[in-house]
């Protein structure tokens, strides 16, 4: 039994997947299972994926019809033995010492701790600007559990990549990824986990880095997704039940009303991207509901100073009708003033 399961859910990842094994075999902490958990890919992953397993008895290969990454990642949770377990994604990969410089901390403060490791953004072919998402300024920030703010503050709290979990509670709390999501999934699973297991502090490892990679086709936010609403609604929320369980002050729970009002926005945004299927009457009516969202409610008086009065009253009325009436007589003003 390996002391730390690596899980890397794979589909049609044939460009990128060799790297990311590579630099998981190159670890310069060699006590690991590699589990690589092909979903049903159609390109040639499968049989790098096997070319691998001949290579190093460490390798271990599950392959199973196509059915999203959270059941690729379920899965590499139930086939996983180690006291710890890593997620990666495919076209991803590890510096050298990442999991060397996970343990020594983990061992060093013990069971009390959660470690997790900032995140570098970088591009292969330079179409996303380098950025390095870290929390405080130190190369180690020790944080109480209820400081989760500051950890999503850093945008440090949505992947899973980037964390050490406890195997132990995952099981002991029946944690699993959320099948069937394509958005807010990895949250929503690291916030019930913050919830449920045993530790009492944090450490950011700012100097340990996980690499993810961008090409520039990856957001999200430019392709459309039927539950973009629904699934932020459900981590938000569940975030925020996180912070009310763990006493967290008023001041940072505004760090979530803000960004979720950022979210809201864009979910109102989202029924009318090109792919959306609905009915005009249909987007209409899903936006009424988005705006009569109670935790939206809470936002806006948040956001109030910043917002034009007419947008405000717009939002405020949870009539997409008057939000839209808004946003035409507002283009239409400003377009005037560039004639």
């Amino acid at each position: 039994m390996a002391e730390v399961s690596i899980i890397v859910p794979i589909y049609n990842a044939e460009k990128r997947l060799s790297t990311c094994i590579e630099s998981i075999l190159a670890q310069s902490y060699s006590d690991i299972e590699i589990i690589l958990i092909n979903d049903g890919s159609i390109d040639q992953s499968g049989e790098i994926c096997r070319s691998y397993v001949k290579q190093d008895n460490r390798v271990i290969l599950t392959e199973q019809a196509n059915a999203g990454v959270s059941a690729a990642r379920n899965k590499g949770i139930e086939i996983a033995t180690g006291n710890y377990i890593l997620f990666v994604d495919s076209d991803d990969f590890l510096p050298m010492d990442y999991v060397e410089n996970m343990i020594a901390a983990q061992k060093e403060l013990g069971e009390e701790y959660f470690v997790i490791s900032a995140i570098k953004i970088t591009s292969p072919n330079d179409a996303v600007p380098e950025q390095i998402l870290t929390c405080g300024m130190e190369d180690k920030v020790f944080l109480n559990k209820k400081e989760i703010m500051q950890i999503f503050r850093s945008y440090l709290l949505n992947s899973p990549c980037n964390k050490l979990f406890f195997r132990k509670d995952i099981l002991n709390n029946k944690l699993h990824m959320f099948d069937g999501m394509s958005i807010a999934e990895d949250l929503l699973f690291n916030i019930q986990y913050w919830k449920k297991a045993e530790f009492k502090k944090v450490i950011v490892l700012n100097e340990n880095q996980y690499l993810y990679i961008r090409t520039g086709e990856e957001s999200l936010d430019n392709k459309f997704n039927s539950d973009y609403y629904e699934n932020h609604a459900m981590a938000y929320a569940e975030l925020l039940d996180c912070c009310k369980e763990l006493a967290v002050e008023e001041k940072d729970v505004e760090i979530l009303l803000r960004r979720y009002f950022s979210i809201i926005e864009r979910s109102l945004n989202h029924t009318l991207h090109p792919d959306c299927k609905l009915k005009w009457w249909q987007k209409w009516h899903k936006n009424d509901i988005i705006l009569k969202d109670a935790l939206f409610g809470q936002a806006l008086q948040k956001e109030k100073s910043s917002l034009s009065r007419g947008r405000y009253l717009a939002y405020r009325s949870k009539s997409y009708g008057l939000v839209w009436m808004y946003n035409h007589w507002s283009a239409f003003r400003n377009r005037n003033k560039h004639v």
